[in-house]
């Protein structure tokens, strides 16, 4: 398995196409922290070498759920405007991001 450094903000910033001017650079660092936390919690410490280093799917997964954490920071499931109905995204992982933490997950087996 490939080993990356752990994603930075200007990681997050890329995968979105914003630039260093778009977001206060404490919000992503909020966001990425606490992502960066339930991947580690998620995986129960698996494909992480050290503190700055993690697996590359491990590095994937923070990267989107950053993404869209940053994007819908209440996580709302709908919401109306008007006549405009939308639906954001999904609560916790999202299936891909599940996939490539599951690798990773160690389950016990009774």
């Amino acid at each position: 398995m490939t080993q990356v450094a752990v994603p930075t903000a200007v990681d997050v910033l890329t995968f979105l196409g914003w630039d260093a001017d778009s977001v206060a650079p404490e919000q992503i660092e909020q966001h990425l922290a606490a992502v960066t936390r339930a991947a580690r919690a998620y995986t129960r410490g698996q494909g992480w070498w050290d503190e700055s280093t993690c697996a590359e799917g491990i590095a994937s997964a923070i990267v989107t759920a950053t993404a869209r954490s940053l994007v819908n920071p209440s996580q709302e499931r709908s919401s109306v405007i008007g006549a405009v109905s939308s639906t954001p995204g999904v609560l916790g992982w999202s299936i891909h991001e599940r996939a490539a933490l599951d690798m990773w997950r160690t389950t016990v087996v009774v």
